[in-house]
C-alpha cells in the first residue's frame, strides 16, 4: 500500500506543536548547506548520511527524497524545541535521556529496533540511527514543556498545546532559520516540502525560486 507524503510525515512528538511553527524559507548560504538554525549549519553532508543510514535499516518504504526532508526537519523541530524549553527553564539531564534509552532499546532491540519499530508505526516516524539521542531528549523536553504551560493543569489539555505551540513560534522567531532551497521551505501547516519534484538531485542554484509539489513515495 502506498503511503502519501501527508500520512508518512513525522509526528515530532505532537502535530499540534509542529502546527504552530511559523513559516521558515530559505535563502542564500554557504554551498552544501541544508539549513542554517540559530547561526549554526547544518550541513547536507550530515542529512544525507543520516538518511543512508536510515535507509539501510528501512528499505523500500520510503523514498530518498522524502527520508532527507523528513531528517532536516526533525533537526530544525529539535533544535526549535531546545530552545523554547530554555526561555522557560527546562532541561532533559543525561542521567535522564540515559534511563529511558536503556527502557526504549529494553522494549524495542536496541538502537536499530527503535528505528525499525518507529517507521512500521501506523503513523511512520522517521528517526535516524544518530538521531536516537535527540529523539529521546526531545520527548522529555516536550513532555517538560506542556507541563510547565499547563500551569499545574493537564499538559495534554488543548490549552497547554495551545501554549506549547505559543512558546515554540516565539523560539523559532528566535533561531532565525534558513533553508537551503534544494530541500524547499517550512510551512506552518505542512512542515518541509520541497521547492521541485526531484529536486534532491538538483543544486541549489537551479532550484531557486521554482515551486513544486511534494515527493513521490515509493512502493513498499
Amino acid at each position: 500500500m502506498t503511503r502519501t507524503p501527508h500520512k508518512r510525515r513525522v509526528a515530532l512528538l505532537a502535530a499540534p506543536a509542529v502546527a504552530a511553527v511559523l513559516l521558515m524559507a530559505g535563502c542564500q548560504q554557504t554551498p552544501g548547506t541544508a539549513a542554517i538554525i540559530g547561526g549554526e549549519r547544518v550541513k547536507a553532508s550530515e542529512v544525507q548520511s543520516s538518511t543512508t543510514a536510515f535507509l539501510d535499516l528501512v528499505p523500500n518504504q520510503f523514498s530518498e527524497g522524502d527520508v532527507q526532508l523528513l531528517v532536516l526537519e526533525r533537526d530544525i523541530y529539535s533544535r526549535i524545541l531546545a530552545r523554547a524549553a530554555a526561555n522557560v527553564a527546562v532541561s532533559a539531564s543525561a542521567t535522564e535521556i540515559d534511563g529511558d534509552r536503556d527502557a526504549v532499546f529494553a522494549a524495542t532491540g536496541g538502537r536499530d529496533g527503535l528505528v525499525k519499530r518507529l517507521a512500521a508505526q501506523q503513523q511512520p516516524e522517521v528517526v535516524a540511527p544518530d538521531q536516537v539521542e535527540q529523539w529521546l531528549r526531545d520527548r522529555i523536553l516536550f513532555q517538560k514543556l506542556a507541563t510547565t504551560a499547563s500551569g499545574g493543569g493537564d499538559p495534554s489539555s488543548a490549552a497547554a498545546q495551545q501554549a506549547v505551540g505559543a512558546e515554540l513560534t516565539k523560539a523559532a522567531k528566535q533561531l532565525k532559520i534558513e533553508v537551503s532551497p534544494r530541500y524547499g521551505e517550512w510551512s506552518d501547516d505542512r512542515g518541509l516540502t520541497p521547492e521541485i519534484s526531484g529536486g534532491l538531485s538538483k543544486t541549489p542554484q537551479e532550484l531557486a525560486g521554482t515551486a513544486s509539489p511534494t515527493p513521490v513515495p515509493t512502493q513498499p
